[in-house]
């Protein structure tokens, strides 16, 4: 067993070697250079943790996302919301808001 990763590991340096200088990959056509890159290849399609963890990011930045649309958007809204609760807890009235004055409380 540990005689076939030597091998193997001589064979993947040998492998990078020629793609350095910049020769066709012969030593790709080796049954042992095969079955290393066949193993590597599976146990990359087998490992799932990496997948899910971009899908949690994907989610994450598209809930991101939607929560700065949904405050630019309704933002506004929601001050003159709060300032007209605000003047009634105080007990004042709301004046409405015309192109040059904004809105005031009364009290």
């Amino acid at each position: 067993m540990l005689k076939s990763r030597i091998d193997g590991v001589s064979e993947l340096a040998k492998f990078l070697s020629v793609l350095v200088q910049g020769q066709p990959p012969n030593s790709l056509r080796s049954p042992l250079m095969r079955s290393f890159f066949s193993n590597i290849a599976a146990r990359l399609r087998r490992d799932q943790r990496g997948a899910t963890a971009v899908e949690y990011g994907i989610m994450v930045s598209l809930i991101a996302v939607v929560i700065i649309v949904a405050v630019t958007l309704l933002g506004n809204n929601l001050v003159t919301t709060f300032n007209g609760v605000a003047c009634s807890v105080k007990g004042g009235t709301m004046s409405t808001a015309t192109a040059t004055v904004p809105s005031a409380c009364s009290k």
